[in-house]
This record gives structure tokens, sequence and C-alpha cells, in this order.
């Protein structure tokens, strides 16, 4: 059985529609994670990404496989060794750019030209 990369934090580029992190359509990803797909045609998607991208073969790492492939026994789950969020999803703090109550209390760097 052949995994799907996808962890659902997928970003799209606007202009191509493909995901930044596995570079496969909306439709690709619902069909790689549809449990009734065969592995036929998940392997065939794999070889038109290969030449989409330009390249001979693709294979996808879990993160213990890229940690490995670094060298390492597995991810410190506490204290990764990478900046691997954008990968797991393991943010170190909850992202926001909703500033709520706070609004007064950040620091602008935007000036005003002083004549």
């Amino acid at each position: 059985m052949i995994v799907p990369p996808c962890i659902s934090i997928c970003k799209t580029d606007p202009v191509t529609g493909y995901c930044y992190g596995c570079g496969r359509s909306e439709d690709e990803k619902k069909i790689w994670k549809d449990i009734k797909t065969l592995d036929s045609w998940k392997k065939k998607n794999l070889k038109e990404m290969c030449k989409l991208i330009g390249v001979d073969s693709l294979e996808f790492l879990s993160i213990d496989g890229l940690y490995r492939a670094m060298g390492h026994e597995k991810r410190n789950k506490l204290y990764p060794q990478y900046t691997d969020h954008c990968f797991t999803g393991d943010y170190p703090i909850e992202p926001s750019s909703d500033l709520k109550e706070n609004s007064e209390n950040q620091l602008s760097l935007l000036t005003s030209r002083s004549s």
C-alpha cells in the first residue's frame, strides 16, 4: 500500500493550483486519501508528477524517515532538531495574525519619514 504524503497543512500555488509541499492538485489529494484508491493509480500519478517536475523518480519520506536520512535516530518531539513545523504542523506556538486585545501592546516597526 502506498501511503499518501499529505498531512493536511497544504499551501497551494495560486497560479498552478499545485500544493507547494507535494506538487499535487486538490483533486489528486482527495483521490490519494480515498481508501478505495488503488496503488496502480497512485503509481501512475507519481509518474505523471515526475514528468511534470522533470525528474526520474519521486518518493515521499515520513518525518522520522527524513530525520534518519539526516543522521538522527528519530525526531525529538519536544525539541525538534530542525525547523520542521511546515511539514508537521507542530508549531512551537500557535500561529496567529489576530492581535485581539493585545493590539495596543504591539510595537510598530513602521515609522513615518521625518522632514
